[in-house]
C-alpha cells in the first residue's frame, strides 16, 4: 500500500531500531515482473524502497491478520504475504536464496506474532488497572485470544506451513496509548530477546 498517513512516514525516516533489513524482489500490482526492492522491517511494518539510499519509502505492508507462505513462482525462493477476505491484495515475494528466505518468512511470522502479544500484554495491564477494586480479576481476552495463550504460541516455533490468526471482536477498549513508534521502543528490549529465543528453536 502507499503511504497516506504522517505519523507512519514519520515512523519510516525515525531512528527507531530496525529488526531486519534487505534486498528482496517484489511483484508489482500492475507490472507482473519482480522488481529488486530495499525493505526494512519495524515492528509490523514492513516498509519497502526503490533503493537502499532512499530516504522515503514507496509504500509499506502491515503485517496484521496476514499469514506468510512459500508460494509456487516463475521466480525461486518466493513468498507470499496474504490476507482473508475478498479484494485484498496478496503480496509476492521472492529472495535471492534458500536461507535468506527462510529468514525473512521466520521475521516476518515474528512481527505478526509479536503485535498481537505486545497489544494483549498492553491492554491486560490498563484492564487491570481499571479494575482493581473491582473483586477478582477474570482473565483477558482481547482479539478473541487469551494473553496466556498467545505467549505460550510463541515460544513455540512454527514447522511447516503458515501460521495465522484471525482477529476476532476486542471485549475491552482501553483509553489512547502512546503512538506506535513510542510503542515500539518501549516493548524493543523485552521483545527482542523473546525473539532470539524463539527464533533459535526450530525451522520454518
Amino acid at each position: 500500500m502507499k503511504l497516506h498517513g504522517k505519523p507512519v512516514m514519520l515512523y519510516a525516516t525515525s531512528k527507531t531500531p530496525v529488526d531486519k533489513e534487505g534486498h528482496l524482489y517484489k511483484k508489482g500490482e500492475r507490472n507482473t515482473s519482480y522488481q529488486k526492492r530495499w525493505f526494512i522491517l519495524k515492528g509490523n511494518l514492513l516498509f519497502y524502497y526503490e533503493k537502499r539510499s532512499d530516504r522515503e519509502p514507496l509504500g509499506v505492508i502491515v503485517l496484521e491478520g496476514c499469514s506468510v507462505q512459500l508460494c509456487e513462482s516463475n521466480e525461486n525462493y518466493a513468498f507470499d504475504i496474504r490476507y482473508e477476505g475478498p479484494g485484498i491484495r496478496t503480496y509476492k515475494l521472492a529472495a535471492e536464496d534458500q536461507c535468506t528466505q527462510e529468514a525473512w518468512v521466520k521475521a516476518l511470522l515474528w512481527a505478526n506474532f509479536s503485535r498481537l502479544r505486545m497489544l494483549v500484554q498492553d491492554l491486560e495491564r490498563t484492564y487491570e488497572q481499571v479494575h482493581v477494586d473491582s473483586g477478582p480479576r477474570h482473565r483477558l481476552t482481547v482479539l478473541g485470544i487469551e494473553s496466556e495463550r498467545v505467549t505460550t504460541h510463541l515460544r513455540r516455533p512454527v514447522h511447516g506451513g503458515a501460521a495465522t490468526h484471525k482477529p476476532g471482536p476486542s471485549t475491552f477498549t482501553s483509553e489512547p496509548l502512546e503512538n506506535f513508534v513510542e510503542l515500539h521502543e518501549r516493548y524493543r528490549k523485552e521483545v527482542d530477546a523473546v525473539r532470539q529465543e524463539w527464533l533459535s528453536k526450530g525451522t520454518v
